[in-house]
C-alpha cells in the first residue's frame, strides 16, 4: 500500500486471487470491485490471476488477455505457487488473496507459503475486499482529499463497516507476535494521534499490556484498549468473536510468519472469519501496509464513479466501462455541434453522430452481454423469462449475446417487450431480437401478434398477462423525444417508423420527454398517458420487475437521452445501469 509518507515500492504486477464462491456472484463484492475499479486497474497495472479467477475477470469484457492481465495455471496446479515466486523475485507489488472460509484448499501448503513470503518480503497482502478497495482507491492519481473530515455521525457503538462509522465510533485491533512487537511499538508511537481517535482498541496478551505502557501520556486512550487473552489462552478466537459481531472494523496483525505457533490454529479461525461472507474488515499484516492505510484513512475514501451513480439513484448494480474503452468516440460525441441539447444537428454532424454512438454501443453492449450472461446463470427457477426491447441499441446487444457464443441455458424462454411496430425494419423489430437470443441459448422465444399501440381494449388474453408476471429480466435502452416535437428525422421512433409522427406530437404536448418500448415518460419519470396505449410491459410491470429482479438499461453516447435517463432511474423503472464515463458524470448533475 503506498500513500504520502509510505515506503512500500509497488510492482507493476498485482495478484488477484478469489474463490470461486466469492466470484460467482455477479452483484457480489468481488465483481463490483473489479468492474468499479476498471479505469484504475488498466491505467496503472499488469493483473495476475490463477485460472479461475482470469477467467472471471475476462468475461466482464473490462480487461484483454495480455494487455491488461495475464493467466496463470489453476491455483491448486501452480497458479498460486506462481505467484508466491513472483513476489519472492520482486515481480508482484501487491496481493489481492480473498480466501474462502469454507475451503479446506485455503490451509494449502502453497497458501501458507504464499502468505509468508508476502509478509517476509513486505509485499502487500490484501485478504478483504474492503482492504483491497481503501488501496485501490488510494492509489489513484486523480485522488484529492477534502479539506474537512466528514465522518458520520450519532452512530455510538452501532456495528458495522470502518466507513460507516468513522474511527470515532470503530474499534480496532493490534495484534503482534513477539517478534513484531519492536515494530508494532513503533507504529503505534508515530500514529498515537491517529489511534486516540477510535472508540475501542483490543490487543491481546502482552502486546496489549504494552500498548497501555506506551499510552502513557494519553491516559484517556489506555482507559480505551480492552485486554483479550493471550493468544496461545485464546485471544485471537475473542477478536475473530468480536468481528464476527461486526464489533471490530479494522485489525492489525503483524504475524511471525518464521516461527510455529500452539495456537496456529486460531490465527487461522481470526483470518477466515474476515473472509466470511457480510463481513467487511480492513485487515493489514505488515507495518508499511499499516503506515500506508493510516496516511490515507485521514480522508473518506473517494467513491468510483459507478459507485456514486448506483448510490445516487438507489440501483441494484451500475456498470460504467472504462474512459479509455471508448476515447476517440466519446470525443466526437462531445464535440459534435448542435442546436439545442443534442437536437438539430445537420446532415453531415448527424452522420459522424451515428458512427461514434454506434462504436461506444458496440462496447457497452459487449459488456452487458457478459454481464446478462452472468446474472442468466445465476438464476435459481426451472424456467428463466426475460423480456426484450426493440431498437438499435437491442440489435447491437443481441449480435453482442451471438457472438459471444454462448452455452446453453436450458429452461430460458425470451418474450418481445412490446407489439410489431409498423415498417420497422427488421432487425430492429423486438420479435426478432427476442428470437435471436433465445435461439443463442437454446431457448424459446414467445412472440408478440399485436401491434405496438392500441386505441381500444387491452388485446392480451389472461394467458398472455401471466406470462408477463414471470419475468424477472428485462432488456431495453431508452428513446429520446424533443421537447417540440420538431426534429423528427432525429427521433429514433418515428426514424425507425416504429410509430407515427402524430403519435410523437400528441406525446410532446403531454410532456413526455422519453420513451421505454412504448412506454412514455414525463421529466419526472411519471407515465404519460395518451389514447394510444402500448401493447406489452406497461408501466406498473417495470417498477415491480425493476423492484423483484432486474431491469436492464443499456444507454450511451447520445446526450439527447440524459433527460429521459434521469428521470427513468430517478423513477425506479430500472434498477441495472449499464453506460459511459460522460453518461455518468452528466446522471450526478443536478
Amino acid at each position: 500500500m503506498r500513500s504520502r509518507g509510505a515506503t512500500h515500492t509497488l510492482g507493476p504486477q498485482v495478484a488477484i486471487i478469489a474463490p470461486k464462491i466469492t466470484r460467482s456472484r455477479p452483484e457480489g463484492a468481488f465483481m463490483r470491485f473489479i468492474r468499479d475499479n476498471a479505469s484504475i486497474l488498466r491505467k496503472r497495472y499488469i493483473l495476475i490471476a490463477p485460472e479461475g479467477t482470469h477467467e472471471t475477470i475476462i468475461k466482464t469484457g473490462y480487461f484483454e488477455e495480455g494487455k491488461h492481465i495475464i493467466g496463470l495455471p489453476p491455483g491448486a496446479h501452480g497458479g498460486i505457487l506462481e505467484v508466491a515466486y513472483r513476489v519472492v523475485t520482486g515481480r508482484c507489488g501487491v496481493v489481492i488473496f480473498l480466501y474462502d472460509p469454507e475451503e479446506i484448499r485455503s490451509e494449502s501448503p502453497e497458501t501458507r507459503a504464499l502468505t509468508r513470503v508476502c509478509i517476509h518480503k513486505q509485499v502487500a497482502l490484501l485478504t478483504t475486499i474492503a482492504t483491497a478497495d481503501y488501496w485501490l482507491k488510494y492509489q489513484s492519481p486523480d485522488y484529492e482529499p477534502p479539506k474537512e473530515l466528514d465522518w458520520l455521525k450519532g452512530r455510538e457503538g452501532e456495528a458495522g463497516s470502518y466507513h460507516e462509522l468513522g474511527p470515532e465510533h470503530s474499534t480496532i485491533a493490534l495484534i503482534a507476535h513477539d517478534v513484531k512487537k519492536k515494530g508494532m511499538q513503533k507504529f503505534v508511537e508515530r500514529y498515537v494521534e491517529f489511534l486516540n481517535k477510535f472508540k475501542r482498541i483490543i490487543a491481546t496478551g502482552t502486546t496489549g499490556a504494552l500498548i497501555k505502557g506506551w499510552f502513557y501520556e494519553f491516559p484517556d486512550l489506555a482507559d480505551r484498549v480492552v485486554l483479550a487473552a493471550s493468544g496461545p489462552e485464546g485471544g485471537d478466537v475473542q477478536i475473530a468473536h468480536e468481528i464476527l459481531s461486526g464489533r471490530c472494523q479494522v485489525v492489525i496483525f503483524l504475524h511471525d510468519p518464521l516461527t510455529a505457533h500452539p495456537h496456529d490454529s486460531d490465527i487461522s479461525l481470526l483470518r477466515r472469519t474476515c473472509q466470511l461472507p457480510g463481513i467487511s474488515v480492513i485487515l493489514l499484516s505488515d507495518v508499511q501496509s499499516a503506515e500506508a492505510w493510516v496516511e490515507s484513512a485521514s480522508f473518506p475514501p473517494k467513491q468510483t464513479l459507478a459507485e456514486r451513480v448506483r448510490n445516487r439513484f438507489k440501483l441494484k448494480e451500475t456498470l460504467v466501462i472504462p474512459e479509455d474503452m471508448v476515447n476517440e468516440a466519446l470525443e466526437y460525441l462531445t464535440n459534435i455541434p448542435s442546436k439545442e441539447q443534442g437536437w438539430g444537428r445537420s446532415d453531415e454532424d448527424w452522420s459522424r453522430h451515428k458512427k461514434a454512438w454506434q462504436e461506444v454501443t458496440c462496447k457497452l453492449c459487449t459488456v452487458a452481454a457478459r454481464y446478462i450472461d452472468i446474472i442468466l446463470r445465476q438464476e435459481r427457477e426451472e424456467e428463466i423469462w426475460i423480456a426484450a426491447n426493440l431498437g438499435r441499441t437491442m440489435n447491437i446487444l443481441a449480435r453482442a449475446i451471438e457472438e459471444m457464443k454462448p452455452l446453453p441455458i436450458w429452461g430460458l424462454t425470451v418474450k418481445a417487450m412490446v407489439g410489431i411496430p409498423g415498417v420497422v425494419r427488421s432487425e430492429y423489430n423486438a420479435n426478432t431480437i427476442a428470437e435471436r437470443i433465445a435461439r443463442t441459448y437454446g431457448g424459446k422465444s414467445s412472440l408478440s401478434e399485436y401491434e405496438f399501440f392500441t386505441t381500444g381494449a387491452d388485446p392480451l388474453s389472461p394467458a398472455q398477462h401471466q406470462e408477463l408476471l414471470r419475468i424477472r429480466i428485462v432488456l431495453t435502452s431508452i428513446g429520446p423525444i424533443p421537447k417540440n416535437g420538431a426534429y423528427s428525422k432525429e427521433v429514433d421512433l418515428v426514424q425507425d417508423k416504429v410509430v407515427d409522427q402524430k403519435v410523437i406530437n400528441l406525446a410532446v404536448r403531454n410532456g413526455a420527454i422519453g420513451a421505454i418500448g412504448g412506454i412514455l415518460i414525463n421529466e419526472h419519470g411519471q407515465e404519460v398517458l395518451t389514447r394510444y396505449r402500448p401493447v406489452g410491459l406497461q408501466y406498473s410491470d417495470l417498477v415491480k420487475i425493476a423492484q423483484r429482479g432486474q431491469v436492464i438499461l443499456v444507454v450511451g453516447g447520445d446526450e439527447r437521452r440524459y433527460p429521459a435517463i434521469k428521470a427513468a432511474l430517478g423513477a425506479g423503472l430500472c434498477s441495472v445501469l449499464i453506460t459511459e464515463p460522460e453518461t455518468a458524470q452528466e446522471l450526478l448533475l443536478s
